[in-house]
Protein backbone atom coordinates (compact mmCIF):
# COMPACT_ATOMS: atom_id res chain seq x y z
CA UNK A 1 0.00 0.00 0.00
CA UNK A 2 2.77 2.27 0.97
CA UNK A 3 4.32 1.90 -2.40
CA UNK A 4 1.34 2.11 -4.04
CA UNK A 5 0.55 5.64 -2.61
CA UNK A 6 4.05 6.95 -2.77
CA UNK A 7 4.84 6.54 -7.13
CA UNK A 8 1.79 8.91 -7.71
CA UNK A 9 3.49 11.66 -5.41
CA UNK A 10 7.01 10.86 -6.63
CA UNK A 11 5.17 11.28 -10.18
CA UNK A 12 3.51 14.46 -9.14
CA UNK A 13 6.60 16.16 -7.71
CA UNK A 14 8.73 15.37 -10.75
CA UNK A 15 5.56 17.05 -13.12
CA UNK A 16 5.20 19.91 -10.83
CA UNK A 17 9.21 20.43 -10.17
CA UNK A 18 9.84 19.82 -14.01
CA UNK A 19 7.17 22.37 -14.53
CA UNK A 20 8.75 25.12 -12.60
CA UNK A 21 12.25 24.86 -13.65
CA UNK A 22 10.39 24.86 -17.44
CA UNK A 23 9.57 27.79 -16.39
CA UNK A 24 12.12 29.53 -14.74
CA UNK A 25 13.84 28.44 -18.10
CA UNK A 26 11.83 30.49 -20.57
CA UNK A 27 13.46 32.49 -22.45
CA UNK A 28 12.47 36.36 -23.40
CA UNK A 29 13.71 38.04 -26.72
CA UNK A 30 13.60 41.59 -28.34
CA UNK A 31 15.27 43.59 -30.24
CA UNK A 32 17.27 46.91 -29.81
CA UNK A 33 17.64 49.20 -32.72
CA UNK A 34 19.52 52.31 -31.21
CA UNK A 35 21.17 52.68 -27.75
CA UNK A 36 21.67 56.52 -27.32
CA UNK A 37 23.05 58.92 -24.56
CA UNK A 38 22.95 62.67 -24.72
CA UNK A 39 25.55 64.57 -21.93
CA UNK A 40 24.17 68.32 -21.57
CA UNK A 41 22.20 68.09 -25.10
CA UNK A 42 25.21 66.89 -27.24
CA UNK A 43 25.36 63.56 -28.46
CA UNK A 44 27.48 61.79 -25.89
CA UNK A 45 27.22 58.03 -27.75
CA UNK A 46 25.11 56.46 -29.79
CA UNK A 47 24.92 52.88 -31.21
CA UNK A 48 22.93 51.77 -34.27
CA UNK A 49 24.07 47.96 -34.22
CA UNK A 50 24.75 48.95 -37.61
CA UNK A 51 28.68 47.09 -37.05
CA UNK A 52 27.85 43.37 -36.98
CA UNK A 53 30.16 43.33 -33.69
CA UNK A 54 28.04 42.26 -30.74
CA UNK A 55 28.64 44.22 -27.04
CA UNK A 56 30.92 41.37 -26.42
CA UNK A 57 33.14 41.74 -29.27
CA UNK A 58 33.55 45.04 -28.17
CA UNK A 59 35.36 45.01 -24.61
CA UNK A 60 36.82 48.92 -24.71
CA UNK A 61 32.79 50.16 -25.31
CA UNK A 62 30.78 47.92 -22.91
CA UNK A 63 30.76 45.69 -20.29
CA UNK A 64 28.40 43.00 -20.73
CA UNK A 65 26.33 40.67 -17.87
CA UNK A 66 26.08 37.29 -20.04
CA UNK A 67 27.32 36.68 -23.29
CA UNK A 68 26.65 37.73 -26.70
CA UNK A 69 27.10 35.18 -29.34
CA UNK A 70 28.55 36.02 -32.77
CA UNK A 71 26.04 37.18 -35.38
CA UNK A 72 23.45 38.72 -32.59
CA UNK A 73 23.99 41.91 -34.11
CA UNK A 74 22.78 41.98 -37.85
CA UNK A 75 20.72 44.28 -40.39
CA UNK A 76 21.05 47.43 -37.44
CA UNK A 77 20.21 45.30 -34.76
CA UNK A 78 21.03 43.38 -31.83
CA UNK A 79 19.04 40.52 -30.54
CA UNK A 80 18.60 40.39 -26.51
CA UNK A 81 18.00 36.84 -25.49
CA UNK A 82 17.63 36.46 -21.64
CA UNK A 83 19.12 33.05 -22.00
CA UNK A 84 22.77 34.24 -22.95
CA UNK A 85 22.38 36.37 -19.28
CA UNK A 86 24.03 35.48 -16.25
CA UNK A 87 22.35 34.36 -12.76
CA UNK A 88 21.88 38.27 -11.10
CA UNK A 89 19.79 39.47 -8.24
CA UNK A 90 17.71 42.55 -8.14
CA UNK A 91 17.89 44.91 -5.17
CA UNK A 92 15.89 42.47 -2.43
CA UNK A 93 17.71 39.65 -3.74
CA UNK A 94 15.52 37.61 -5.87
CA UNK A 95 17.50 35.69 -8.28
CA UNK A 96 17.23 36.66 -12.46
CA UNK A 97 18.81 35.72 -14.88
CA UNK A 98 20.04 39.21 -16.68
CA UNK A 99 21.52 40.17 -20.20
CA UNK A 100 23.17 43.33 -19.71
CA UNK A 101 25.36 46.11 -21.48
CA UNK A 102 27.22 48.81 -20.05
CA UNK A 103 28.59 51.67 -21.17
CA UNK A 104 31.48 52.41 -20.04
CA UNK A 105 31.86 55.73 -19.68
CA UNK A 106 34.88 57.47 -17.30
CA UNK A 107 33.69 56.92 -13.34
CA UNK A 108 37.46 57.95 -12.28
CA UNK A 109 37.49 60.79 -9.73
CA UNK A 110 40.74 61.75 -11.19
CA UNK A 111 38.88 63.08 -15.14
CA UNK A 112 35.92 64.43 -12.89
CA UNK A 113 35.19 66.46 -16.14
CA UNK A 114 34.82 63.50 -18.18
CA UNK A 115 31.64 60.73 -18.17
CA UNK A 116 28.12 61.39 -16.98
CA UNK A 117 29.11 63.48 -13.41
CA UNK A 118 26.91 65.67 -11.85
CA UNK A 119 27.91 69.05 -13.38
CA UNK A 120 25.93 67.82 -16.79
CA UNK A 121 22.17 66.93 -17.97
CA UNK A 122 21.88 63.23 -19.07
CA UNK A 123 19.15 61.53 -21.23
CA UNK A 124 19.85 58.09 -22.33
CA UNK A 125 17.32 56.54 -24.97
CA UNK A 126 16.84 53.05 -26.21
CA UNK A 127 14.47 52.05 -29.07
CA UNK A 128 13.24 48.19 -29.02
CA UNK A 129 11.13 46.28 -31.07
CA UNK A 130 7.45 45.82 -29.97
CA UNK A 131 7.72 42.57 -27.61
CA UNK A 132 4.97 41.84 -25.11
CA UNK A 133 6.69 39.66 -22.33
CA UNK A 134 4.68 36.42 -21.37
CA UNK A 135 4.27 35.65 -17.77
CA UNK A 136 4.00 33.69 -15.35
CA UNK A 137 8.01 34.69 -14.25
CA UNK A 138 8.48 38.42 -14.19
CA UNK A 139 10.54 39.26 -17.18
CA UNK A 140 11.16 42.28 -19.23
CA UNK A 141 13.55 44.23 -21.14
CA UNK A 142 14.48 48.40 -20.82
CA UNK A 143 16.97 50.50 -19.63
CA UNK A 144 19.23 51.19 -16.21
CA UNK A 145 21.25 54.72 -15.15
CA UNK A 146 23.32 53.44 -12.45
CA UNK A 147 24.70 55.00 -9.58
CA UNK A 148 28.18 54.30 -9.81
CA UNK A 149 31.21 54.22 -7.10
CA UNK A 150 34.79 54.03 -8.44
CA UNK A 151 36.36 50.10 -7.48
CA UNK A 152 33.03 49.13 -6.43
CA UNK A 153 30.04 49.28 -8.68
CA UNK A 154 26.39 50.49 -8.88
CA UNK A 155 24.73 51.30 -5.61
CA UNK A 156 21.53 52.09 -7.03
CA UNK A 157 19.57 52.59 -10.16
CA UNK A 158 16.83 53.76 -11.35
CA UNK A 159 15.17 51.56 -14.48
CA UNK A 160 12.38 52.05 -17.10
CA UNK A 161 11.21 48.50 -18.32
CA UNK A 162 8.56 47.21 -20.61
CA UNK A 163 7.55 44.23 -18.18
CA UNK A 164 5.28 41.38 -17.14
CA UNK A 165 4.24 41.43 -13.70
CA UNK A 166 1.62 39.67 -12.09
CA UNK A 167 1.58 41.92 -9.08
CA UNK A 168 0.73 44.72 -11.43
CA UNK A 169 -2.01 43.37 -13.37
CA UNK A 170 0.15 41.87 -16.42
CA UNK A 171 2.32 43.54 -18.66
CA UNK A 172 3.38 47.47 -18.25
CA UNK A 173 5.62 49.73 -18.31
CA UNK A 174 7.14 50.45 -14.94
CA UNK A 175 9.40 53.11 -14.20
CA UNK A 176 11.58 52.00 -10.64
CA UNK A 177 14.18 52.66 -8.30
CA UNK A 178 16.54 49.81 -6.81
CA UNK A 179 18.38 50.46 -3.43
CA UNK A 180 21.53 48.11 -3.59
CA UNK A 181 22.43 49.51 -0.05
CA UNK A 182 19.01 49.32 1.37
CA UNK A 183 18.04 46.48 -0.54
CA UNK A 184 14.64 47.75 -1.49
CA UNK A 185 12.88 48.66 -4.69
CA UNK A 186 10.40 51.56 -5.32
CA UNK A 187 7.89 52.02 -7.90
CA UNK A 188 7.95 55.50 -9.34
CA UNK A 189 5.42 54.86 -11.84
CA UNK A 190 3.54 52.17 -14.32
CA UNK A 191 0.67 52.04 -16.77
CA UNK A 192 -0.73 49.31 -19.00
CA UNK A 193 1.37 48.48 -21.67
CA UNK A 194 -0.98 49.09 -24.42
CA UNK A 195 0.48 50.17 -27.44
CA UNK A 196 -0.75 52.26 -30.53
CA UNK A 197 -2.07 51.04 -33.23
CA UNK A 198 -0.23 50.10 -36.11
CA UNK A 199 3.24 50.45 -33.76
CA UNK A 200 6.36 48.54 -33.78
CA UNK A 201 8.66 50.11 -32.03
CA UNK A 202 8.99 51.56 -28.12
CA UNK A 203 11.38 54.30 -27.04
CA UNK A 204 12.25 54.68 -23.55
CA UNK A 205 14.06 57.71 -22.11
CA UNK A 206 15.78 58.22 -18.48
CA UNK A 207 16.76 61.73 -18.36
CA UNK A 208 18.34 64.30 -15.77
CA UNK A 209 16.74 67.65 -17.18
CA UNK A 210 18.52 70.02 -15.00
CA UNK A 211 22.36 69.61 -13.75
CA UNK A 212 21.57 71.34 -10.58
CA UNK A 213 18.90 68.43 -9.30
CA UNK A 214 19.50 64.75 -9.13
CA UNK A 215 16.22 64.13 -10.03
CA UNK A 216 15.74 61.40 -13.05
CA UNK A 217 12.33 60.97 -15.34
CA UNK A 218 11.31 58.03 -16.72
CA UNK A 219 9.34 58.60 -20.32
CA UNK A 220 8.45 56.52 -22.96
CA UNK A 221 6.22 56.79 -27.01
CA UNK A 222 5.03 54.58 -29.38
CA UNK A 223 6.28 54.47 -32.79
CA UNK A 224 6.37 52.55 -36.17
CA UNK A 225 9.45 52.90 -38.81
CA UNK A 226 11.04 55.33 -36.81
CA UNK A 227 8.54 57.75 -36.46
CA UNK A 228 7.49 58.07 -32.48
CA UNK A 229 4.73 60.01 -30.96
CA UNK A 230 5.08 62.60 -28.09
CA UNK A 231 6.65 61.32 -25.23
CA UNK A 232 5.09 60.14 -22.14
CA UNK A 233 7.02 61.08 -18.67
CA UNK A 234 6.07 59.22 -15.15
CA UNK A 235 5.36 62.21 -12.82
CA UNK A 236 7.89 61.03 -9.74
CA UNK A 237 11.44 60.61 -10.83
CA UNK A 238 14.10 58.55 -9.49
CA UNK A 239 17.47 60.05 -7.65
CA UNK A 240 21.28 59.60 -8.16
CA UNK A 241 24.76 60.97 -7.41
CA UNK A 242 23.64 59.81 -3.76
CA UNK A 243 26.98 58.71 -2.96
CA UNK A 244 29.05 59.53 -6.42
CA UNK A 245 29.91 61.91 -9.43
CA UNK A 246 29.05 59.73 -11.79
CA UNK A 247 26.60 57.14 -13.24
CA UNK A 248 26.75 55.04 -16.09
CA UNK A 249 24.09 53.81 -18.81
CA UNK A 250 22.55 50.02 -19.59
CA UNK A 251 20.39 48.46 -21.91
CA UNK A 252 19.02 44.82 -20.01
CA UNK A 253 16.79 41.75 -21.05
CA UNK A 254 16.02 39.74 -17.98
CA UNK A 255 14.03 36.57 -16.49
CA UNK A 256 12.77 35.26 -13.25
CA UNK A 257 14.30 32.27 -11.52
CA UNK A 258 12.50 30.83 -8.82
CA UNK A 259 14.35 30.23 -5.75
CA UNK A 260 15.02 26.84 -5.02
CA UNK A 261 12.97 27.41 -1.48
CA UNK A 262 10.19 28.35 -3.22
CA UNK A 263 10.06 25.25 -5.12
CA UNK A 264 10.33 23.17 -2.61
CA UNK A 265 7.66 24.71 -0.63
CA UNK A 266 5.10 24.25 -3.52
CA UNK A 267 6.33 20.81 -4.46
CA UNK A 268 5.74 19.43 -0.50
CA UNK A 269 2.63 21.29 -0.26
CA UNK A 270 1.32 19.64 -3.52
CA UNK A 271 2.43 16.28 -2.52
CA UNK A 272 0.92 16.31 1.22
CA UNK A 273 -1.93 17.62 -0.35
CA UNK A 274 -2.47 14.62 -2.09
CA UNK A 275 -1.28 12.22 0.30
CA UNK A 276 -4.17 13.68 2.40
CA UNK A 277 -6.60 13.26 -0.60
CA UNK A 278 -5.83 9.42 -1.09
CA UNK A 279 -5.93 8.40 2.85
CA UNK A 280 -9.95 9.81 2.56
CA UNK A 281 -10.67 8.28 -0.20
CA UNK A 282 -8.93 4.71 0.93
CA UNK A 283 -10.76 2.11 2.93
CA UNK A 284 -10.33 2.06 6.41
CA UNK A 285 -7.77 -0.80 7.34
CA UNK A 286 -8.54 -4.49 8.85
CA UNK A 287 -6.13 -5.39 11.73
Amino acid sequence: MKNVILRPLLKLMLVVGGSFWSSASHSSIVLIDQFAVQRSGVNFFTDTFSNNLTPSQETATYSVLGAFPNGAESGGQLALNSDWGTLTANAPGQPRLTLGSQLLSNVNPANPGAGLNRSTTIDVTGIFSLVTPSGPLINGYGLQVQDIIFGQGQDRNVELDVQYNASFGGNVIRFLQQDFVNNTISTLGYVPFAPSAGADQIQLDISRLDAASNDFYGAYAFGSGGIFGALTTFTTPGTLFENTDFVRARFINYTEVPEPGTLFLVVIALAGLALSRRRKQSPASVS
